[in-house]
């Protein structure tokens, strides 16, 4: 007796095609992420300038703290929260949080994924040696930020593929490497600014002879 193609038959290898197509798109996009990492480390590593550390007058410094990593570890938080409602109310045109036909709010996707962004930051920075006392440029800090970026965003992406492969958002992924910098610029911008008018208003001390 000869089987006959069913439209459930054709549904279920459109979804296998569907499904094996984007693994290999996804695997495609990790090894060149891994490549332009190493590309941008070796970079760094072999052509970096010895000045760099030197110029005081180019530069800022940064205490490393146990207070700036969990600092830092909150601007995450709001990071990832701002992206996800920038996706879900200008990217998807749906209310915030995000709700799935079929399957419900994705209040808990999100709620495993925040905790490791809120505690992996941190780490990144400081594995970078952002919580280093040492003078930096402007250089340094662009090479270092799209580094830490690229780790996280590549961390994430093979998280959600535990948390949930099918209904995490591949964009909220994309939305929180461009949220992280521009909220942490802004807080940090503000704070400096807020810092240097309370000095230069300050009375100054003098000394009597």
């Amino acid at each position: 007796m000869m089987k006959t193609k069913t439209p459930d038959n054709d549904h279920n290898l459109f979804r296998s095609l569907k499904a094996l197509g984007l693994g290999v798109l996804y695997l495609l996009y990790l090894s060149i992420s891994t490549v332009l990492g190493l590309v941008l480390f070796l970079f760094q590593e072999l052509f970096h300038d010895p000045c760099w550390y030197r110029r005081a007058d180019r530069c800022h410094r940064i205490s490393p703290t146990a207070s700036t990593m969990i600092i830092d570890g909150v601007w995450a938080l709001f990071a990832y929260l701002s992206a996800d409602y920038l996706r879900c109310v200008f990217w998807m045109k749906t209310q915030w949080p995000e709700t799935v036909e079929g399957y419900g709010s994705t209040i808990m996707i999100h709620a495993k994924m925040l905790p490791l962004v809120v505690v992996l930051w941190p780490i990144i920075l400081y594995c970078l040696g952002w919580y280093q006392r040492r003078w930096r440029t402007l250089v340094w800090k662009i090479l270092r930020t799209v580094a830490a970026l690229l780790i996280l965003a590549l961390s994430m992406a093979g998280a959600s593929l535990l948390i949930s492969r099918e209904l995490y958002p591949r964009a909220q992924i994309g939305f929180m490497v461009l949220m992280l910098p521009l909220l942490t610029t802004l807080i940090r911008g503000g704070r400096d600014i807020v810092v240097h008018l309370r000095n230069r208003h300050a009375p100054q001390m003098t000394t009597e002879w």
